[in-house]
């Protein structure tokens, strides 16, 4: 196999597929994947001339016909850029502020249209390989890159207040304990994702865990965030007394029955009821046994609960009113 890099413009792609020379589904690709947030993402990428992943191209060339490019990695960002030229769909809320929301690639300004086609790829081409050669380039290159989750794209995204704060939450000792922010976890900045459930739960009660609801809040308080001091004194009130318990190898270190546990607490603190961590530990204890075979009303309620969504709202109010009600005995 023999590779040898080079650039080629989204102009180059385009008459290319025109000229029916760019094979996009060659045997081992996948299929399309991307939603229109992907793509419109992408569009943006190219639109503000940032750097992209390079295209890999396997070259066949034949005596008398046309060169063919075979797309090893880089179809759906190829794919992505030939239904923007067609109009296929709009920007969304990307560019909105240079006056082009919603906008199709028809309704770009000359400036911007011109510089989308000239925007410069990287290019791998690759020549004088095997089938086997070709199909072990693209298992390596798809297993090598490792896609971002949604908090690495917002770590990528914003640098303030709110992701910087979360960021230092994330190192107290506390989360290591309880298992939130192991090796693996914190690897992939998702012991900071948690916390930021968490701080958010002390904020506004409990929320919907919608896929959106982080990204919106990381945009909100990204410059301040709103009702700052408040929030720590609850905050640290409910982590000072949840650390003094001992709820290891019990189910209150799983990351939906904790944000229960979490609210709970919050709930009882708010009326002044909270009983002292050693009286909830022993009803704990007993809640963990009870809700891994539950047999009762309530309990079978909670089990239901858990069943229909950890992060739906209405799940999560009844897991933290139970809480509530057994800790109240306490």
């Amino acid at each position: 196999m023999q590779r040898r890099p080079n650039t080629q413009t989204v102009q180059w792609f385009l008459e290319m597929d025109s000229s029916l020379q760019l094979d996009l589904a060659p045997t081992y690709q996948r299929r399309s994947v991307w939603n229109d947030e992907y793509r419109r993402f992408y569009i943006d990428t190219i639109l503000r001339n940032y750097p992209s992943p390079a295209i890999y191209l396997e070259i066949e060339t034949r005596p008398g016909s046309p060169t063919v490019h075979h797309v090893i990695d880089g179809k759906q960002r190829l794919e992505t850029i030939i239904s923007f030229t067609k109009d296929e769909f709009h920007l969304g809320q990307y560019f909105a502020e240079e006056g082009f929301e919603s906008a199709y690639y028809s309704d770009l300004s000359d400036l911007l249209r011109d510089s989308f086609v000239d925007y410069v790829l990287s290019v791998e081409n690759i020549t004088r390989s095997t089938n086997a050669e070709i199909k072990s380039a693209f298992e390596r290159l798809n297993k090598n890159t490792a896609k971002l989750n949604r908090q690495e794209l917002r770590k990528a995204q914003y640098e303030g207040a709110f992701i910087t704060k979360m960021t230092n939450l994330a190192e107290h000792p506390f989360w290591t304990n309880v298992g939130v922010a192991s090796r693996a976890r914190i690897a992939r900045m998702l012991d900071v994702e948690y916390v930021s459930e968490i701080y958010l739960l002390t904020m506004h009660g409990i929320l919907d865990g919608s896929p959106n609801l982080l990204d919106d809040y990381y945009s909100s308080y990204d410059e301040e965030i709103s009702n700052e001091d408040e929030t720590d004194l609850r905050y640290y009130t409910a982590l000072e007394w949840l650390n003094k318990l001992d709820i290891q190898g019990t189910r209150w270190t799983n990351l939906g029955d904790f944000y229960s546990l979490w609210s709970a607490v919050l709930e009882l603190d708010r009326g002044r009821n909270t009983p002292s961590p050693e009286s909830a530990q022993v009803v704990l204890r007993k809640l963990h046994e009870a809700f891994s075979d539950p047999s009762s009303a309530d309990e079978l309620k909670y089990s239901d609960a858990v069943r229909q969504g950890t992060n739906k709202e209405s799940s999560r109010l009844i897991r933290r009113e139970l809480i509530v009600s057994a800790l109240k005995e306490a």
